[in-house]
């Protein structure tokens, strides 16, 4: 059925044949040659790997035209991509696996080590080496013609939320292909002038849905650093006058502090989004110097990454606001009771629109608890003004947003509550002047524990951005409100302070 996204592929193989596709750090890939190369793996998949239509194909390791390429072979084959974490230690990725149990896996070689070390615990998956996806770039046309209900799943993205173990997010076609109408509805650029800086890793929702499937399908050139780096990220901005590109406030606050950034020309970037942390006066301020109206989204990983972005005349006059929704996309304010808010009023932000996740992976009591009569709860606070536009407060949930990334409190804690002498442990967020957040760990015990003890045993357990920081000995035992929860708003506020007062843990 042609309503997948990579018929739009096959498309722009045929209609600009010699328009790059995608450049990974300078090797430059044509639509004819990412058309074939694809092609030649997806049916490399289905007869040397045993492939079938809704079999779910992990991928796993760093940006790469390998991984990208792999990526659409996947699709082609019928098959569902489930992007992994290269932060993910073994165990979790045991978790994911065994959650998802996916038929192959496409990893790197450091990726492919994890993988191995999974047959120790019970679970074999056939990995499938990006060597061999190299092995393919050349050879004959081949053919691939598989039917695919659109409906179905096509990309599965893992995010972590409040509740401790990561939650797969199920794309179809209809909803990637949803959301890139409407993006284009709202921003248009022909394809020939359509070009993304990608900066962050391809595993993220916006890596596979936006850098690599919304770009495939409207014909648009990705260009892919494997590293950021700041005065490359500029550079690569002027050669290839890029249009389009997205990132926390970190990455745009690195190259807004270069030397020479305020002496160039960016005002052919008419799409740069930001979010995932706090946005500054003094970054917006600098992007707009250089002919940029740097736009302040507000939305999550289960609503295609994006649910609200300022228009550029509005991102200028009003930059603390994200927006009033969009074409498709609507974004109100709720009460606790179900009812809408009034304009001014405080209620936790929900949305609705084309391009919101289907479900979540084998958990319909975590889909039934987001998805309310159609309005997906985002456990933010926010409120909306008389002309529709939305004001971010504070979020609900306890989730730590650190460089962008999702931290699930109660993940880290139990990671860290088993360390002997640790009786309770709280996880919070600090500020932190380089990733907007950080995670802490407060902790008490009645019997003494090492606090180097408790950073090593999170770092061996869990990925770089959920080690905390700091962690702190409590002297008593941590504060509880009347239900008997920890009491975290209230440790929010007695450490607000952490950073100016404590040294962060080694190691």
């Amino acid at each position: 059925m042609a309503e997948l996204i990579t018929d739009a592929l096959d498309w722009w193989t045929r209609a600009l044949p010699d328009r790059v596709a995608l450049d990974v750090e300078g090797t430059e890939l044509t639509y004819r040659d990412l058309g074939a190369w694809s092609d030649r793996v997806a049916r490399g998949l289905i007869d040397e790997h045993g492939i079938s239509i809704g079999d779910v194909v992990a991928i796993a390791g760093y940006n790469s035209l390998e991984w990208c390429v792999a990526a659409i072979g996947v699709m082609k084959a019928g098959a569902i991509v489930t992007p992994v974490n290269f932060r993910y230690t073994v165990s979790e990725v045991e978790y994911l696996a065994r959650d998802c149990t996916p038929a192959a896996v496409v990893a790197d070689e450091t990726e492919a080590v994890k993988f191995a070390e999974l047959a120790a615990r019970g679970i074999d998956i056939p990995v499938v080496p990006t060597s061999w996806i190299r092995a393919r770039q050349h050879g004959d046309p081949v053919a691939v013609d598989i039917d695919v209900d659109p409906r179905e799943p096509v990309i599965l993205a893992y995010t972590s939320g409040t509740t401790g173990q990561p939650k797969g997010l199920v794309y179809t076609n209809e909803t990637v292909l949803a959301g890139l109408f409407e993006l284009i509805l709202k921003d248009p650029t022909p394809p020939e002038a359509t070009n993304m800086l990608f900066m962050l890793p391809l595993f993220s929702v916006a890596g596979i849905v936006h850098a690599l499937s919304h770009m495939m399908a409207r014909g648009g050139k990705t260009v892919i650093m494997r590293d950021f780096d700041p005065a490359a990220a500029l550079d690569l901005m002027v050669r290839h006058r890029i249009s389009h590109t997205n990132g926390v406030p970190v990455i745009y606050e690195r190259i807004a502090a270069l030397p020479d950034f305020a002496d160039h020309d960016l005002s052919h970037l008419v799409v740069a989004q930001v979010g995932g942390a706090r946005v500054s006066d003094e970054l917006l301020a600098a992007f707009h110097r250089v002919g940029v109206a740097l736009r302040h989204m507000y939305g999550m990983t289960e609503v295609g990454g994006c649910g609200t972005v300022p228009r550029p005349a509005d991102a200028l006059a009003h930059p603390e606001l994200c927006g009033d929704g969009s074409i498709f996309t609507e974004v109100r304010t709720m009460r606790p009771d179900g009812t809408f808010c009034d304009p001014g009023e405080q209620g936790e932000i929900v949305m609705r629109g084309p391009a919101m996740m289907a479900r979540y992976w084998n958990n319909e009591e975590a889909t039934a608890a987001a998805i309310v009569d159609g309005w997906l709860h985002s456990g933010d606070i926010g409120i909306i003004d008389e002309r529709g536009y939305l004001r971010y407060v504070d979020r609900l949930k306890d989730l730590i947003i650190s460089g962008g990334f999702n931290v699930s409190p109660s993940e880290v804690e139990a990671v860290i509550g088993s360390v002997p002498g640790v009786s309770e442990v709280a996880v919070i967020a600090v500020q932190d002047q380089q990733w907007g957040e950080t995670p802490a760990a407060i902790v008490y015990s009645d019997s003494g524990f090492d606090e180097q003890a408790v950073r090593d045993k999170a770092a061996a357990e869990l990925a770089v951005f959920k080690v905390p920081r700091y962690v702190v000995r409590s002297a008593s035992p941590l504060p509880r409100m009347a239900s008997g929860k920890i009491a975290k708003r209230q440790l929010r506020e007695e450490y607000a302070d952490l950073p100016q007062r404590q040294a962060t843990v080694g190691g």
